[in-house]
């Protein structure tokens, strides 16, 4: 946030911590900032006075966006990080007798 702006806004807020505008304007920085998770909480608490308010969607749908493409960099970026999967082959039972002895099919004799 911008110093002069910054000052103000967290003056708001310590007056009265549910100022829709303070909120709004405090989640707008940290967003052009690029932060995702603080300015969503704010911009959460901004809709639940604002449900409505089409500038709390839009921010709400632009950060999802942003999370959206986080993501899918992450997914591309792992995607090869072990090799591929190791094939799983059945193991063969070691089945065995009473004695301990490896038991024999019964056309084995």
């Amino acid at each position: 946030m911008a110093d002069p702006f910054r000052n103000l806004i967290l003056q708001a807020l310590s007056e009265d911590e549910n100022n829709v505008k303070a909120l709004f304007r405090r989640g707008k920085a940290k967003s052009e900032h690029g932060q995702t998770e603080p300015p969503r909480e704010d911009f959460l608490k901004v809709k639940k006075y604002s449900p409505e308010d089409e500038d709390i969607l839009r921010e709400l749908r632009l950060l999802a966006e942003e999370d959206k493409a986080v993501y899918q960099k992450q997914k591309e970026l792992y995607k090869g990080l072990f090799g591929p999967r190791p094939e799983v082959k059945p193991k063969k039972a070691n089945l065995k007798d009473r004695n301990g002895r490896p038991e024999r099919g019964e056309w084995e004799h």
